[in-house]
């Protein structure tokens, strides 16, 4: 039969691709761990889980004799922004509400009243260095002390070493580190520069 009004089987079809293409984009940070870093604070072992579309939990590392429970919060999404309330009240050092800005560039989420960074945990290996800016050129020492241009970093440290007293020296982590030189220096910028 030959009509202007497309087949029922293909709105169907269409209908169901659809619900499918907008279920995978709304879901697309459901149980993935992001790792914290802090930037004022030595708090580093904790990982921020999307359990599902409203509950988040936040979990320590384990250490003997020592162990902090998991902190569930409800949370609402405005946005690209995450909305953070606790479910259960207790004595924790975080904060009973929080508020997340999801940077969906770099995929990280970003507190900025906690000064921390949550970046995805298996990107983990990779961002595992420190970066050092000497006079504006950045140099990656990886933490095995293996570095990814090996012979620019021994020349610019002698460098350094002969005159240190002319160089001033500042440390960044974490969010800070992120602003400084971006998503490959979390874990730690060091800059030498002239007096």
């Amino acid at each position: 039969m030959n009509s202007r009004f497309p087949d029922i089987k293909f709105l169907r079809f269409f209908t169901f691709v659809l619900a499918l293409v907008a279920a995978s984009i709304h879901a697309q940070n459901f149980n993935k761990e992001y790792y914290g870093v802090n930037s004022e604070k030595n708090e580093q072992n904790h990982l921020l889980t999307i359990l599902n579309d409203s509950v988040v939990v936040i979990s320590f590392q384990k250490y003997h004799m020592y162990k902090i429970p998991d902190q569930l919060y409800s949370y609402q999404k405005i946005d690209s922004v995450y909305l953070l309330n606790r479910l259960e009240k207790d004595e924790t050092f975080l904060d009973t509400t929080l508020r997340l800005d999801y940077d969906k560039k770099e995929n990280v989420f970003v507190d900025e009243n906690n000064s921390t960074i949550y970046f995805l945990f298996e990107d983990y290996q990779k961002l595992n260095h420190t970066t050092f800016l000497i006079d504006d050129k950045k140099l990656i020492m990886q933490n095995e002390g293996h570095s990814n241009n090996n012979s620019d970093l021994k020349n610019a440290t002698r460098k350094l070493e002969k005159n240190i007293d002319q160089y001033n020296h500042k440390f960044y982590l974490g969010l800070k580190a992120y602003r400084k030189c971006g998503y490959d220096c979390i874990f730690g910028v060091v800059e030498f520069s002239k007096k």
